[in-house]
């Protein structure tokens, strides 16, 4: 049996909303209004869940990460957000992305599929630390041993003809992903 097809995933499709770069900072702006529109919208449709793209808000200050807040909390379904640059903003830690967020990755599976979510913003312009490529290393292993369909998310992407994101573990990052 092939692991790839062993799934129903024709039969029962995952179904996500993949909304990003809303870069909330006031509650008078057009895109906090747009994004409250989108949970309504994303709400009639119940996707099996909803995962953020990053760059949620603007300058990660504790006023914006309140509005994303709101903006999660009238959602009905699941929901998991990754890190964009705007969210980290002069934060390799991630602190405020912690504080009203939580884990900036993790991973969790549904239908046969394995759902990462990785944080690229541990390091500038981009990279991850030695634990999380190690982290994210131990999930594609898994799942595939598990004969599930990985599936990454994340804010930027490390082959980009235009930049050269060869920070620390992008090199490891690339010899994963093929």
């Amino acid at each position: 049996m092939n692991p790839l097809t062993s799934h129903s995933a024709s039969e029962h499709p995952v179904v996500f909303a993949w909304p990003g770069d809303m870069h909330l900072e006031a509650p008078d702006r057009d895109n906090f209004r747009v994004a409250q529109w989108m949970t309504g919208e994303v709400n009639a449709i119940a996707p099996d869940f909803v995962q953020f793209a990053g760059d949620n808000v603007q300058h990660a200050k504790d006023s914006e990460w309140a509005l994303f807040a709101d903006i999660r909390a009238a959602l009905t379904v699941p929901h998991h957000a990754i890190v964009g640059d705007h969210d980290a903003h002069h934060d390799a830690g991630c602190h405020a992305f912690k504080t009203h967020v939580g884990a900036p990755y993790g991973a969790f599976s549904l239908r046969g599929f394995r759902f990462v979510r990785l944080n690229l913003m541990e390091s500038h312009p981009l990279g991850m630390s030695p634990e999380q490529v190690f982290w994210f290393r131990y999930e594609v292993d898994a799942a595939i041993a598990r004969g599930e369909r990985v599936v990454v998310f994340q804010h930027h992407y490390p082959f980009k003809v235009c930049e050269t994101f060869d920070g620390p573990g992008m090199a490891e990052w690339r010899e994963i992903v093929q």
